[in-house]
């Protein structure tokens, strides 16, 4: 099942770009991009905005990084970086 709609804290993948095929964590939401994180090239100091349309949104949503996220709390990098290792094929 594929999504239509980027939701925070959501994963998904690139499909066009350098960066085809990573996979990301979505951090924000705004204006038709979304604004992601994988925790080591793209960290959260340094988020990679991309069009949506050029986005694959998978069902999956790591809540709890989602909560962290809409409670401003502190998110790291390497949380981030370990949860996106269980979706990348080995």
């Amino acid at each position: 099942m594929k999504l239509k709609t980027p939701i925070i804290g959501g994963v998904a993948v690139s499909l066009q770009g350098r960066d085809k095929g990573c996979f990301y964590l979505i951090i924000k939401v705004e204006n038709g991009f979304a604004y992601l994180c994988n925790g080591k090239e793209k960290p959260l100091n340094s988020l990679k905005r991309k069009n949506v349309k050029h986005l694959s949104l998978l069902p999956a949503v790591e809540k709890e990084i989602a909560e962290r996220l809409a409670n401003g709390k502190k998110v790291y990098d390497y949380e981030i970086a370990t949860v996106l290792k269980k979706y990348r094929k080995p």
